[in-house]
Protein backbone atom coordinates (compact mmCIF):
# COMPACT_ATOMS: atom_id res chain seq x y z
CA UNK A 1 0.00 0.00 0.00
CA UNK A 2 1.45 3.40 -0.92
CA UNK A 3 2.28 5.73 1.92
CA UNK A 4 -0.39 8.18 3.15
CA UNK A 5 1.36 11.18 1.61
CA UNK A 6 1.30 9.49 -1.78
CA UNK A 7 -2.43 8.83 -1.52
CA UNK A 8 -3.08 12.44 -0.56
CA UNK A 9 -0.99 13.61 -3.51
CA UNK A 10 -2.92 11.34 -5.88
CA UNK A 11 -6.28 12.62 -4.69
CA UNK A 12 -5.09 16.20 -4.91
CA UNK A 13 -3.80 15.65 -8.45
CA UNK A 14 -7.12 14.09 -9.49
CA UNK A 15 -9.01 17.03 -8.02
CA UNK A 16 -6.78 19.55 -9.76
CA UNK A 17 -7.17 17.63 -13.01
CA UNK A 18 -10.95 17.89 -12.81
CA UNK A 19 -10.86 21.65 -12.30
CA UNK A 20 -8.31 22.02 -15.09
CA UNK A 21 -10.48 19.97 -17.44
CA UNK A 22 -13.45 22.20 -16.77
CA UNK A 23 -11.44 25.37 -17.33
CA UNK A 24 -9.98 24.07 -20.61
CA UNK A 25 -13.42 22.98 -21.74
CA UNK A 26 -14.84 26.39 -20.88
CA UNK A 27 -12.05 28.27 -22.64
CA UNK A 28 -12.65 26.13 -25.74
CA UNK A 29 -16.03 27.79 -26.14
CA UNK A 30 -19.51 26.60 -27.07
CA UNK A 31 -19.51 26.84 -30.84
CA UNK A 32 -21.48 23.80 -32.00
CA UNK A 33 -24.59 25.78 -32.83
CA UNK A 34 -25.94 23.44 -35.53
CA UNK A 35 -25.99 20.35 -33.32
CA UNK A 36 -29.30 19.08 -31.84
CA UNK A 37 -30.28 20.24 -28.38
CA UNK A 38 -28.86 18.11 -25.56
CA UNK A 39 -27.18 15.84 -28.13
CA UNK A 40 -23.93 17.67 -28.81
CA UNK A 41 -20.38 17.70 -27.55
CA UNK A 42 -20.80 20.80 -25.41
CA UNK A 43 -23.71 19.48 -23.34
CA UNK A 44 -22.34 15.94 -23.10
CA UNK A 45 -18.96 17.34 -22.08
CA UNK A 46 -20.61 19.41 -19.34
CA UNK A 47 -22.45 16.32 -18.12
CA UNK A 48 -19.20 14.32 -18.10
CA UNK A 49 -17.44 16.96 -15.99
CA UNK A 50 -20.41 17.09 -13.59
CA UNK A 51 -20.62 13.31 -13.23
CA UNK A 52 -16.88 13.09 -12.65
CA UNK A 53 -17.19 15.62 -9.81
CA UNK A 54 -20.19 13.82 -8.32
CA UNK A 55 -18.35 10.51 -8.42
CA UNK A 56 -15.38 11.98 -6.58
CA UNK A 57 -17.62 13.55 -3.96
CA UNK A 58 -19.49 10.28 -3.45
CA UNK A 59 -16.19 8.49 -2.96
CA UNK A 60 -15.13 11.09 -0.40
CA UNK A 61 -18.45 10.91 1.45
CA UNK A 62 -18.13 7.13 1.67
CA UNK A 63 -14.73 7.52 3.30
CA UNK A 64 -16.33 9.74 5.94
CA UNK A 65 -14.18 10.61 8.93
CA UNK A 66 -11.18 8.75 7.53
CA UNK A 67 -10.51 11.68 5.21
CA UNK A 68 -8.58 14.63 6.67
CA UNK A 69 -10.70 17.63 7.61
CA UNK A 70 -9.13 19.74 4.86
CA UNK A 71 -10.09 17.24 2.18
CA UNK A 72 -13.62 16.90 3.53
CA UNK A 73 -14.08 20.65 3.24
CA UNK A 74 -13.05 20.47 -0.42
CA UNK A 75 -15.89 18.06 -1.10
CA UNK A 76 -18.39 20.92 -0.74
CA UNK A 77 -16.51 22.90 -3.36
CA UNK A 78 -16.28 19.95 -5.71
CA UNK A 79 -19.98 19.15 -5.33
CA UNK A 80 -20.85 22.76 -6.14
CA UNK A 81 -18.52 22.56 -9.15
CA UNK A 82 -20.44 19.54 -10.42
CA UNK A 83 -23.81 21.22 -9.88
CA UNK A 84 -22.67 24.29 -11.80
CA UNK A 85 -21.64 22.20 -14.79
CA UNK A 86 -24.82 20.12 -14.73
CA UNK A 87 -27.19 23.07 -14.41
CA UNK A 88 -25.08 25.36 -16.60
CA UNK A 89 -24.90 22.85 -19.41
CA UNK A 90 -28.68 22.54 -19.53
CA UNK A 91 -29.25 26.28 -19.24
CA UNK A 92 -26.91 26.97 -22.14
CA UNK A 93 -28.80 24.47 -24.29
CA UNK A 94 -32.10 26.13 -23.42
CA UNK A 95 -30.71 29.59 -24.21
CA UNK A 96 -29.61 28.32 -27.61
CA UNK A 97 -32.63 26.38 -28.73
CA UNK A 98 -35.69 27.76 -26.91
CA UNK A 99 -37.51 30.90 -28.03
CA UNK A 100 -37.12 34.02 -25.93
CA UNK A 101 -40.64 34.11 -24.42
CA UNK A 102 -40.69 30.67 -22.76
CA UNK A 103 -36.94 30.67 -22.10
CA UNK A 104 -37.17 31.61 -18.41
CA UNK A 105 -39.84 28.99 -17.75
CA UNK A 106 -37.82 26.33 -19.54
CA UNK A 107 -34.78 27.21 -17.43
CA UNK A 108 -36.87 26.97 -14.27
CA UNK A 109 -38.19 23.60 -15.43
CA UNK A 110 -34.64 22.32 -16.01
CA UNK A 111 -33.52 23.51 -12.58
CA UNK A 112 -36.57 22.15 -10.76
CA UNK A 113 -36.35 18.86 -12.65
CA UNK A 114 -32.68 18.49 -11.72
CA UNK A 115 -33.45 19.17 -8.06
CA UNK A 116 -36.33 16.68 -8.15
CA UNK A 117 -34.13 13.95 -9.66
CA UNK A 118 -31.47 14.59 -7.02
CA UNK A 119 -34.05 14.46 -4.22
CA UNK A 120 -35.52 11.22 -5.52
CA UNK A 121 -32.07 9.64 -5.86
CA UNK A 122 -30.84 10.71 -2.43
CA UNK A 123 -32.66 8.00 -0.48
CA UNK A 124 -31.99 4.92 -2.67
CA UNK A 125 -28.37 5.99 -3.08
CA UNK A 126 -28.14 6.74 0.65
CA UNK A 127 -26.48 10.00 -0.22
CA UNK A 128 -28.02 12.86 1.83
CA UNK A 129 -25.77 15.42 0.16
CA UNK A 130 -28.04 15.33 -2.90
CA UNK A 131 -30.75 17.05 -0.86
CA UNK A 132 -28.55 20.14 -0.68
CA UNK A 133 -29.25 20.80 -4.37
CA UNK A 134 -32.57 22.26 -3.17
CA UNK A 135 -30.79 25.53 -2.35
CA UNK A 136 -30.90 26.54 -6.03
CA UNK A 137 -34.69 26.21 -6.29
CA UNK A 138 -35.74 29.46 -4.61
CA UNK A 139 -33.17 31.59 -6.51
CA UNK A 140 -34.39 29.98 -9.74
CA UNK A 141 -37.99 30.78 -8.85
CA UNK A 142 -37.06 34.36 -7.96
CA UNK A 143 -35.16 34.92 -11.22
CA UNK A 144 -37.95 33.46 -13.32
CA UNK A 145 -40.57 35.59 -11.55
CA UNK A 146 -38.39 38.68 -11.92
CA UNK A 147 -38.09 37.97 -15.65
CA UNK A 148 -41.89 37.73 -15.99
CA UNK A 149 -42.50 40.90 -13.98
CA UNK A 150 -39.80 42.82 -15.87
CA UNK A 151 -41.50 41.92 -19.14
CA UNK A 152 -44.91 42.92 -17.74
CA UNK A 153 -46.58 39.59 -18.37
CA UNK A 154 -48.43 36.99 -16.38
CA UNK A 155 -46.31 34.11 -15.14
CA UNK A 156 -48.81 31.38 -16.07
CA UNK A 157 -48.51 31.68 -19.84
CA UNK A 158 -45.92 29.73 -21.87
CA UNK A 159 -46.54 26.62 -19.69
CA UNK A 160 -45.80 28.70 -16.62
CA UNK A 161 -48.90 27.32 -14.91
CA UNK A 162 -47.36 23.84 -14.99
CA UNK A 163 -43.76 24.82 -14.31
CA UNK A 164 -44.50 27.07 -11.35
CA UNK A 165 -47.01 24.63 -9.86
CA UNK A 166 -44.50 21.78 -9.94
CA UNK A 167 -41.67 24.00 -8.69
CA UNK A 168 -43.70 25.23 -5.71
CA UNK A 169 -44.92 21.72 -4.91
CA UNK A 170 -41.31 20.54 -4.99
CA UNK A 171 -40.22 23.42 -2.74
CA UNK A 172 -42.70 22.56 0.00
CA UNK A 173 -42.15 18.82 -0.35
CA UNK A 174 -38.41 19.28 0.13
CA UNK A 175 -39.00 21.54 3.12
CA UNK A 176 -41.24 18.92 4.69
CA UNK A 177 -38.68 16.18 4.15
CA UNK A 178 -35.82 18.32 5.40
CA UNK A 179 -37.75 19.16 8.56
CA UNK A 180 -38.49 15.49 9.17
CA UNK A 181 -34.80 14.69 8.85
CA UNK A 182 -33.80 17.61 11.09
CA UNK A 183 -36.30 16.48 13.74
CA UNK A 184 -34.81 12.99 13.72
CA UNK A 185 -31.27 14.23 14.41
CA UNK A 186 -29.77 13.52 17.83
CA UNK A 187 -30.64 15.96 20.58
CA UNK A 188 -26.96 16.70 20.88
CA UNK A 189 -27.20 18.88 17.82
CA UNK A 190 -29.27 21.33 19.84
CA UNK A 191 -32.27 21.06 17.49
CA UNK A 192 -35.77 20.86 18.88
CA UNK A 193 -38.34 18.97 16.92
CA UNK A 194 -40.97 21.67 16.59
CA UNK A 195 -39.45 25.08 17.19
CA UNK A 196 -35.69 24.71 16.88
CA UNK A 197 -35.43 24.34 13.13
CA UNK A 198 -32.18 25.17 11.50
CA UNK A 199 -31.93 28.82 10.48
CA UNK A 200 -31.73 27.98 6.79
CA UNK A 201 -34.98 26.02 6.97
CA UNK A 202 -36.75 28.94 8.65
CA UNK A 203 -35.28 31.30 6.04
CA UNK A 204 -36.45 29.01 3.23
CA UNK A 205 -39.97 29.05 4.66
CA UNK A 206 -40.04 32.84 4.98
CA UNK A 207 -38.46 33.58 1.59
CA UNK A 208 -40.65 31.01 -0.11
CA UNK A 209 -43.77 32.51 1.45
CA UNK A 210 -42.78 36.00 0.30
CA UNK A 211 -42.01 34.83 -3.24
CA UNK A 212 -45.24 32.88 -3.55
CA UNK A 213 -47.28 35.75 -2.11
CA UNK A 214 -45.55 38.16 -4.47
CA UNK A 215 -46.44 35.93 -7.41
CA UNK A 216 -50.06 35.68 -6.29
CA UNK A 217 -50.29 39.47 -5.85
CA UNK A 218 -48.72 40.04 -9.27
CA UNK A 219 -51.07 37.57 -10.95
CA UNK A 220 -54.12 39.05 -9.22
CA UNK A 221 -53.30 42.54 -10.46
CA UNK A 222 -52.21 41.38 -13.90
CA UNK A 223 -55.37 39.40 -14.64
CA UNK A 224 -57.61 42.07 -13.14
CA UNK A 225 -55.99 44.68 -15.36
CA UNK A 226 -56.89 42.58 -18.40
CA UNK A 227 -60.62 42.73 -17.70
CA UNK A 228 -61.00 46.05 -15.86
CA UNK A 229 -61.19 49.39 -17.70
CA UNK A 230 -57.85 51.05 -18.24
CA UNK A 231 -57.06 53.60 -15.53
CA UNK A 232 -59.52 52.16 -13.00
CA UNK A 233 -58.54 51.24 -9.46
CA UNK A 234 -59.37 47.53 -9.70
CA UNK A 235 -55.86 46.33 -10.62
CA UNK A 236 -54.18 48.31 -7.83
CA UNK A 237 -56.62 46.90 -5.30
CA UNK A 238 -56.06 43.39 -6.64
CA UNK A 239 -52.32 43.77 -6.04
CA UNK A 240 -52.95 44.79 -2.43
CA UNK A 241 -55.70 42.37 -1.38
CA UNK A 242 -53.50 39.20 -1.27
CA UNK A 243 -51.12 40.93 1.16
CA UNK A 244 -53.98 41.81 3.50
CA UNK A 245 -55.47 38.33 3.22
CA UNK A 246 -52.08 36.78 4.06
CA UNK A 247 -51.79 38.78 7.30
CA UNK A 248 -55.38 37.96 8.20
CA UNK A 249 -54.84 34.27 7.45
CA UNK A 250 -51.73 33.79 9.59
CA UNK A 251 -53.14 35.88 12.43
CA UNK A 252 -56.54 34.23 12.50
CA UNK A 253 -54.99 30.78 12.15
CA UNK A 254 -52.98 31.41 15.30
CA UNK A 255 -56.03 32.66 17.14
CA UNK A 256 -58.21 29.76 15.98
CA UNK A 257 -55.67 27.21 17.21
CA UNK A 258 -56.17 28.28 20.87
CA UNK A 259 -53.35 26.17 22.16
CA UNK A 260 -53.99 23.31 19.74
CA UNK A 261 -51.43 22.18 17.22
CA UNK A 262 -51.36 24.19 14.00
CA UNK A 263 -51.26 22.59 10.60
CA UNK A 264 -47.98 22.30 8.74
CA UNK A 265 -46.10 24.48 7.83
CA UNK A 266 -47.28 26.83 10.61
CA UNK A 267 -46.86 23.99 13.08
CA UNK A 268 -43.09 23.95 12.70
CA UNK A 269 -42.33 27.39 11.27
CA UNK A 270 -44.93 29.73 12.70
CA UNK A 271 -42.46 32.56 13.31
CA UNK A 272 -41.11 32.29 9.77
CA UNK A 273 -44.56 32.90 8.30
CA UNK A 274 -46.20 35.10 10.93
CA UNK A 275 -43.25 37.19 12.13
CA UNK A 276 -40.44 37.18 9.55
CA UNK A 277 -42.53 37.09 6.39
CA UNK A 278 -45.36 38.91 8.15
CA UNK A 279 -43.09 41.86 8.98
CA UNK A 280 -42.10 42.28 5.33
CA UNK A 281 -45.70 41.92 4.19
CA UNK A 282 -46.93 44.44 6.77
CA UNK A 283 -44.40 47.03 5.59
CA UNK A 284 -45.37 46.46 1.95
CA UNK A 285 -49.05 46.60 2.83
CA UNK A 286 -48.55 49.78 4.85
CA UNK A 287 -46.76 51.47 1.96
CA UNK A 288 -49.45 50.32 -0.46
CA UNK A 289 -52.16 51.51 1.90
CA UNK A 290 -50.64 54.98 2.17
CA UNK A 291 -50.00 55.23 -1.58
CA UNK A 292 -53.52 54.22 -2.59
CA UNK A 293 -55.22 56.27 0.14
CA UNK A 294 -53.37 59.46 -0.78
CA UNK A 295 -52.68 59.19 -4.50
CA UNK A 296 -55.47 57.17 -6.10
CA UNK A 297 -58.67 58.85 -7.30
CA UNK A 298 -60.42 55.50 -6.80
CA UNK A 299 -62.05 55.23 -10.23
CA UNK A 300 -64.38 52.20 -9.90
CA UNK A 301 -65.48 51.94 -13.54
CA UNK A 302 -67.66 50.36 -14.80
CA UNK A 303 -69.39 50.92 -11.43
CA UNK A 304 -70.48 54.27 -10.09
CA UNK A 305 -68.60 55.73 -7.14
CA UNK A 306 -70.28 55.20 -3.79
CA UNK A 307 -68.51 56.35 -0.62
CA UNK A 308 -67.19 53.37 1.39
CA UNK A 309 -68.92 50.92 -0.99
CA UNK A 310 -66.27 50.94 -3.72
CA UNK A 311 -63.23 48.74 -4.37
CA UNK A 312 -60.67 51.24 -3.07
CA UNK A 313 -62.34 52.07 0.24
CA UNK A 314 -63.17 48.41 0.91
CA UNK A 315 -59.57 47.42 0.16
CA UNK A 316 -58.21 50.12 2.44
CA UNK A 317 -60.48 49.05 5.29
CA UNK A 318 -59.50 45.39 4.90
CA UNK A 319 -55.82 46.38 4.78
CA UNK A 320 -56.16 48.53 7.90
CA UNK A 321 -57.90 45.71 9.78
CA UNK A 322 -55.23 43.22 8.71
CA UNK A 323 -52.41 45.51 9.81
CA UNK A 324 -54.06 46.18 13.17
CA UNK A 325 -54.77 42.52 13.94
CA UNK A 326 -51.28 41.41 12.90
CA UNK A 327 -49.58 44.23 14.84
CA UNK A 328 -51.70 43.54 17.91
CA UNK A 329 -50.24 40.03 18.01
CA UNK A 330 -46.71 40.42 16.67
CA UNK A 331 -45.55 44.05 16.68
CA UNK A 332 -44.86 44.20 20.41
CA UNK A 333 -46.39 47.67 20.74
CA UNK A 334 -48.66 48.79 23.55
CA UNK A 335 -52.41 48.83 23.09
CA UNK A 336 -52.41 52.65 23.31
CA UNK A 337 -49.86 52.92 20.50
CA UNK A 338 -51.77 50.48 18.30
CA UNK A 339 -55.06 52.29 18.77
CA UNK A 340 -53.41 55.60 17.96
CA UNK A 341 -52.09 54.20 14.69
CA UNK A 342 -55.50 52.70 13.99
CA UNK A 343 -57.01 56.12 14.50
CA UNK A 344 -54.49 57.71 12.15
CA UNK A 345 -55.25 55.10 9.49
CA UNK A 346 -59.01 55.51 9.90
CA UNK A 347 -58.63 59.30 9.69
CA UNK A 348 -56.67 58.93 6.43
CA UNK A 349 -59.36 56.67 5.00
CA UNK A 350 -62.12 59.06 6.08
CA UNK A 351 -60.43 62.07 4.48
CA UNK A 352 -59.83 60.08 1.32
CA UNK A 353 -63.52 59.19 1.15
CA UNK A 354 -64.46 62.87 1.39
CA UNK A 355 -61.93 64.00 -1.21
CA UNK A 356 -62.84 61.26 -3.70
CA UNK A 357 -66.56 61.88 -3.22
CA UNK A 358 -66.12 65.54 -4.13
CA UNK A 359 -63.92 64.53 -7.08
CA UNK A 360 -66.43 62.05 -8.52
CA UNK A 361 -69.74 63.67 -7.63
CA UNK A 362 -68.87 67.34 -8.21
CA UNK A 363 -66.37 66.87 -11.04
CA UNK A 364 -63.41 68.51 -9.30
CA UNK A 365 -60.23 67.48 -11.20
CA UNK A 366 -57.87 65.08 -9.40
CA UNK A 367 -55.13 67.66 -9.13
CA UNK A 368 -53.73 69.10 -5.93
CA UNK A 369 -54.28 72.76 -6.78
CA UNK A 370 -57.84 72.08 -7.97
CA UNK A 371 -58.71 70.09 -4.85
CA UNK A 372 -57.23 72.71 -2.51
CA UNK A 373 -59.15 75.45 -4.30
CA UNK A 374 -62.46 73.55 -4.18
CA UNK A 375 -64.87 75.34 -1.86
CA UNK A 376 -67.22 72.36 -1.40
CA UNK A 377 -64.24 70.17 -0.48
CA UNK A 378 -62.95 72.63 2.12
CA UNK A 379 -66.38 72.87 3.71
CA UNK A 380 -66.79 69.08 3.64
CA UNK A 381 -63.40 68.54 5.26
CA UNK A 382 -64.20 71.05 8.00
CA UNK A 383 -67.47 69.30 8.83
CA UNK A 384 -65.88 65.84 8.57
CA UNK A 385 -63.10 66.74 10.98
CA UNK A 386 -65.65 68.16 13.42
CA UNK A 387 -67.80 65.02 13.24
CA UNK A 388 -64.70 62.86 13.76
CA UNK A 389 -63.74 64.93 16.79
CA UNK A 390 -67.30 64.64 18.13
CA UNK A 391 -67.27 60.84 17.74
CA UNK A 392 -63.90 60.53 19.44
CA UNK A 393 -64.92 62.74 22.36
CA UNK A 394 -68.26 60.98 22.88
CA UNK A 395 -66.52 57.59 22.98
CA UNK A 396 -63.87 59.01 25.30
CA UNK A 397 -66.50 60.35 27.68
CA UNK A 398 -68.43 57.08 27.81
CA UNK A 399 -65.31 54.98 28.38
CA UNK A 400 -63.50 57.56 30.52
CA UNK A 401 -60.55 57.78 28.11
CA UNK A 402 -59.06 61.16 28.85
CA UNK A 403 -56.27 60.88 26.26
CA UNK A 404 -58.75 60.11 23.46
CA UNK A 405 -60.84 63.10 24.51
CA UNK A 406 -57.77 65.33 24.35
CA UNK A 407 -56.98 64.01 20.86
CA UNK A 408 -60.52 64.91 19.79
CA UNK A 409 -60.09 68.35 21.36
CA UNK A 410 -56.87 68.80 19.42
CA UNK A 411 -58.69 67.95 16.20
CA UNK A 412 -61.33 70.52 17.10
CA UNK A 413 -58.62 73.10 17.64
CA UNK A 414 -57.29 72.29 14.17
CA UNK A 415 -60.81 72.78 12.80
CA UNK A 416 -61.11 76.21 14.40
CA UNK A 417 -57.69 77.24 13.08
CA UNK A 418 -58.73 76.03 9.61
CA UNK A 419 -61.99 77.98 9.84
CA UNK A 420 -60.28 81.31 10.41
CA UNK A 421 -57.00 80.75 8.54
CA UNK A 422 -58.37 79.07 5.41
CA UNK A 423 -62.14 78.84 5.22
CA UNK A 424 -62.86 82.46 6.12
CA UNK A 425 -60.90 83.61 3.07
CA UNK A 426 -61.51 80.68 0.73
CA UNK A 427 -65.23 80.13 1.28
CA UNK A 428 -68.05 82.47 0.46
CA UNK A 429 -71.81 82.42 0.31
CA UNK A 430 -73.56 79.20 1.18
CA UNK A 431 -70.41 77.10 1.72
CA UNK A 432 -69.12 79.53 4.35
CA UNK A 433 -72.48 79.60 6.13
CA UNK A 434 -72.73 75.80 6.12
CA UNK A 435 -69.19 75.36 7.42
CA UNK A 436 -69.43 77.89 10.24
CA UNK A 437 -72.94 77.00 11.37
CA UNK A 438 -72.21 73.28 11.15
CA UNK A 439 -69.10 73.57 13.27
CA UNK A 440 -70.86 75.80 15.77
CA UNK A 441 -73.77 73.38 16.14
CA UNK A 442 -71.44 70.42 16.63
CA UNK A 443 -69.44 72.31 19.23
CA UNK A 444 -72.65 72.87 21.19
CA UNK A 445 -73.44 69.15 20.97
CA UNK A 446 -69.97 68.29 22.22
CA UNK A 447 -70.39 70.59 25.18
CA UNK A 448 -73.52 68.71 26.27
CA UNK A 449 -72.75 65.06 25.46
CA UNK A 450 -68.95 64.84 25.70
CA UNK A 451 -67.51 66.63 28.74
CA UNK A 452 -63.90 66.08 29.70
CA UNK A 453 -63.44 62.77 31.60
CA UNK A 454 -62.16 63.17 35.16
CA UNK A 455 -58.42 63.14 35.80
CA UNK A 456 -58.80 60.16 38.15
CA UNK A 457 -59.41 57.92 35.16
CA UNK A 458 -56.32 59.01 33.32
CA UNK A 459 -54.36 55.99 34.51
CA UNK A 460 -56.84 53.69 32.86
CA UNK A 461 -56.40 55.15 29.39
CA UNK A 462 -55.59 52.66 26.68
Amino acid sequence: MPPRSARVFARGFALALQFATGIVFLVGGFNEFAAPAFANRQFLGSVAIALSAFTSVRFGDNRGETLPAGERSLLHLLFGWGCVWWLGGGLVEIARHVATRPEAHAMLAWTAGSVAVAALAARPLRWPRLDSTAVVLLPALALSLAHDVAHGRTSVTEYGWAVYSLAWALHFALLYRSEARAAAEPAATGAKETVGLRPWLAAAHAIGALLLLGQVAWEAGEWTARVAPRGSVWAACAHLVPLALYLLAVTLAERAAKGQQLQWPLRTSRDAYAVTAGSVVSVALGVGFAALAVLSPGDPRPLSYLPLANPLDLTLMVALAALFLWANRHAGATARTLYRWLGVGAFIVLNGVVVRTVHHWLGVPWQLHALVASRPLQAALTLTWTVAALAAMVVATKRQLRMLWLIGAGLLAAVIVKLFAIDLAALSGLTRVVAFLGVGALLLVIGYVAPLPPTAKAGADT
